[in-house]
């Protein structure tokens, strides 16, 4: 859809169907979709565009299993909020192995959490298998299969380092998250910082902040150690050119 007309960015929308604003943010927003007609069709638009896909890609038929070795990559995209949002919403920046069975599996993930990675080509979601190098420009999207409700992020750190929250985006806590729907809202957009990328997905069935794993993140501390007992972490790592 054209921009003509426009107020919100998708990303501030994708913000918005996942839950991820906090309440004075998510009433800025209703209050600009009330006066602007094409803002509201461009949600409605992303709204179908989630549902299409899980419809096309039912869950269990497009998983990819992960916790590989070095290979890492992925990208993350600015957050153009404005300046009416960009005080509510902080983009939170700052900046591991295959188990070998009969036949090497794809990814294998601790404690039942499940992290899938798909490539979007053309509408359709294609797994990322173990291994493949990805570019700058491929979108992403994510699964997280974790069995029971509870509450879910998924984290990023680039070859330089950065860390990044990539669901909710920017977020300060981990979201709502129910089995039904493991397929992540939105989509993310890898940039062009080559070599390996890393990502975590993290569950919890209780609320938990972001904060200590961001830290940890950055400065190599072991994740387990910055997070809750309760919390679960599946990792994934892809290479990426410019």
């Amino acid at each position: 859809m054209s921009q003509q007309g426009r107020r919100l960015q998708d990303a501030v929308l994708d913000m918005y169907l996942t839950g991820s604003l906090d309440p004075e943010a998510r009433g800025r927003v209703e209050s600009v979709l009330e006066g602007s007609e094409a803002d509201r069709a461009r949600l409605a638009e992303l709204r179908a565009d989630s549902e299409a896909f899980l419809v096309r890609h039912p869950p269990a038929a497009f998983v990819a299993r992960l916790e590989p070795a070095p290979r890492g990559s992925t990208r993350r995209w600015g957050l153009l909020l404005g300046p009416a949002l960009a005080a509510c919403v902080a983009a939170v920046l700052v900046a591991l192995p295959p188990r070998p069975e009969e036949a090497p599996p794809a990814y294998v993930a601790k404690g039942g959490l499940v992290l899938g990675v798909y490539r979007l080509r053309e509408g359709t979601g294609v797994p990322v298998e173990p291994g493949e190098t990805l570019a700058a420009g491929d979108a992403l999207r994510f699964e997280v299969k974790a069995g029971a409700n509870g509450y879910v992020a998924v984290l990023s750190r680039d070859g330089a380092g950065r860390v990044t929250v990539y669901h909710p985006y920017g977020g300060a806590a981990a979201v709502a998250y129910t089995p039904q729907q493991p397929v992540l809202p939105g989509s993310i957009e890898l940039d062009g910082t080559p070599g390996a990328e890393e990502l975590y997905a993290l569950f919890s069935p209780e609320p938990f902040a972001l904060a200590p794993a961001v830290e940890a993140l950055s400065s190599g501390t072991p994740l387990e150690s910055a997070l809750p007992g309760a919390v679960r972490i599946s990792r994934a790592r892809f290479d990426k050119r410019p």
